[in-house]
């Protein structure tokens, strides 16, 4: 099954449920999956049901030695299969492998002449081409098991990994996988991704029962930035106290000095504007208006004349004296 969607760029996720209820012992060649499939001389579409272009594996050099029948379709860039294969621990060749995984790099530009790399295989050696027989751990389910199997490519790290589990057992196999210097990470567009079941000597009569996939799209994302000015205006009140000390002397007739503060309080307004960027991006102008209090003192020194018992004997003896001098001048006339 072979269907259309848009990679995001990001971690995609297919996983399919199955089972089977009859085949061969032990049963063989499980289920596969197809990423990045970029086909040019077929498409999705109703007239190529049954009909696509493609290489069956058992045309192509240096096959895995597990795995079936696989069809091979045909695409103008290279992409990926993956095919879980619970066979692999039973097959003449398991002293080599590690676990029920085969990974392939398929070049199939032509659709005829489909041609599996890595060549040489980094698992099996020379005359097999491919990551065949890896991962850990085996399990061979029975008739009427319900099999989780998923595929994972996180682009990060050019990483694909996989896991497939039986729900009635607990069983479960998995895989990891770098493939920096083989495969480039795939940039977001349209692709063909699929699933399908394989079988040869061996066999099943497998059964797709559900298929999810994660980190594709129907439709392409679209990015819109938009930028929105705006004028706000908040009213912060806040107080503040400024202490100012004014001193002044004042002279009356002489020496006793008293000081004496007052105290005057004064509110000021004053109005601030400051520029506050929000992110949206959004430019938003914001005025405060502060009322502020001014405490100010004054201080002022005051001198008064304080008269003594004999400052005032003297003033006295003078007014006689000029009282006196007033009744002469009088009697004289």
């Amino acid at each position: 099954m072979f269907w259309q969607a848009y990679y995001l760029g990001s971690n995609v996720t297919v996983t399919l449920i199955g089972t089977y209820s009859n085949g061969s012992s032990p049963v063989a060649d499980g289920f596969a999956f197809y990423l990045f499939m970029e086909p040019t001389i077929w498409g999705v579409e109703p007239q190529y049901n049954y009909s696509i272009i493609y290489t069956p594996t058992y045309k192509v050099r240096y096959r895995s030695p597990v795995a079936g029948c696989l069809v091979l379709p045909q695409s103008s860039e290279p992409y990926l299969v993956v095919q879980w294969d619970p066979y692999w621990q039973y097959s003449l060749f398991s002293s080599k492998a590690t676990g029920p995984w085969n990974v392939w790099i398929v070049n199939n530009s032509n659709g005829v002449n489909a041609s599996i790399y890595p060549n040489p295989s980094p698992s099996l050696g020379s005359g097999y081409a491919g990551w065949d027989g890896i991962g850990t751990g085996y399990f061979q389910p029975k008739p009427g098991d319900t099999i989780e199997v998923s595929v994972t490519y996180d682009p990060s790290t050019n990483t694909l990994s996989g896991k497939a589990y039986d729900e009635n057992t607990g069983q479960q196999t998995s895989f990891t996988l770098s493939l920096s210097g083989y495969f480039s990470a795939p940039g977001p567009t349209y692709y063909v991704f699929g699933v399908a079941a394989a079988n040869g000597y061996f066999y099943a009569n497998w059964a797709v029962l559900y298929v999810g996939a994660q980190g594709l799209s129907t439709t392409p994302t679209a990015t819109l930035t938009t930028t929105t000015t705006a004028t706000v205006t908040l009213v912060s009140p806040t107080t503040t106290t400024v202490t100012s000390t004014t001193t002044a002397t004042v002279m009356l007739l002489t020496t006793t000095t008293t000081t004496a503060t007052t105290t005057t309080t004064a509110t000021v307004t004053s109005t601030t504007t400051s520029f506050v960027t929000v992110t949206s991006p959004t430019t938003t102008t914001v005025t405060s208006t502060s009322p502020t209090t001014i405490i100010s003192t004054i201080t002022s020194t005051v001198t008064k004349a304080v008269l003594s018992a004999s400052d005032l004997l003297s003033i006295v003896a003078i007014a006689v004296a000029i009282v006196a001098v007033a009744l002469v001048a009088a009697l004289r006339r």
